[in-house]
């Protein structure tokens, strides 16, 4: 996310506006780089005790809407806590061992942040670039069901960034 969406309440707005377009709206993703950095705009350091929460990438934001030509398909409000409910219900324990890597899905190992003691913190204690790819499907419900390929049809995916606040835990 660029800096001009950074505030939150600003809206990024995904389209696809070609005609003969091809697309399978249940396997499509978001691919997110970022770089976790003080409010001075300076690196952690390594004895810096701070983590990525679970889910972290859907606290960035407030809402998020799917469109068919303009039609309303689904949409989620408070996008962190309901998709971390939703993966806490939905994937087995071993999630966090193979495609929750790539969406920043680790479980506490302990009830401290002694990245010696907590294997999910010392995960999430992430000092450097990370890149993460989430899918429709972990936070649109319809995807689960919904595997048709979509052609012709004006696509719209529009998230509604909310404040870093709830994204990560400074300890």
């Amino acid at each position: 996310i660029s800096y001009k969406y950074k505030k939150p309440g600003s809206e990024i707005s995904i389209n696809t506006e070609q005609q003969n377009l091809f697309t399978l709206p249940s396997e499509a993703y978001i691919l997110i780089k970022r770089r976790l950095l003080k409010t001075d705009k300076t690196a952690y350091a390594n004895t810096d005790a701070v983590s990525l929460v679970n889910n972290r990438l859907m606290y960035l934001f407030k809402r998020a809407e799917y469109q068919l030509s303009g039609q309303t398909v689904e949409s989620c409000n408070n996008v962190g806590q309901a998709t971390k409910m939703l993966v806490m219900l939905k994937y087995p324990n071993d999630f966090q061992l193979a495609e929750s890597l790539n969406q920043l899905w680790y479980k506490d190992s302990a009830s401290t942040a002694v990245l010696a003691d907590n294997t999910g913190f010392a995960k999430a204690n992430a000092k450097a670039t990370f890149l993460f790819c989430i899918p429709p499907k972990h936070y649109f419900g319809f995807c689960n069901d919904y595997n048709k390929v979509v052609y012709g049809i004006k696509e719209s995916l529009t998230l509604v960034r909310h404040s870093d606040n709830n994204a990560f835990d400074r300890l």
